[in-house]
């Protein structure tokens, strides 16, 4: 998406400094509007009953999750899992000062097998 497309160039141009909102900064909390749940893997090489995931995004100006990339899993297969969820996930769009803005959060995810 161009949105997507914007962050990352705003990545490759300032790399490690890229300056985005913080979550604290914004007008409100952020609000959910669609969350898919990431479904446990079922693949054979995950025999634990529970695992978790920590994935980090952007919430763009128009409330998209953008570039969900995996921080850390228990297992591969759980990270994946969360990132494809992560990926359909949709927001109220984030405020600061009555602006739209690009705000970049991580959020845990944990699985337990049902």
């Amino acid at each position: 998406s161009d949105s997507a497309a914007a962050i990352l160039k705003k990545l490759r141009l300032e790399g490690k400094n890229a300056r985005f909102t913080k979550s604290r900064d914004l007008d409100s909390r952020i609000k959910p509007l669609e969350r898919t749940e990431p479904m446990f893997p079922r693949l054979a090489q995950v025999k634990a009953d529970t695992g978790k995931a920590l994935i980090e995004f952007y919430i763009d100006q128009a409330g998209h999750a953008q570039l969900p990339r995996i921080v850390s899993s228990s297992e591969p297969a759980f990270g994946y899992a969360a990132v494809q969820a992560i990926a359909q996930w949709k927001f109220k769009p984030p405020l600061k000062s009555g602006e739209k803005v690009v705000v970049r959060v991580r959020v845990p995810v944990v699985f337990k097998r049902k």
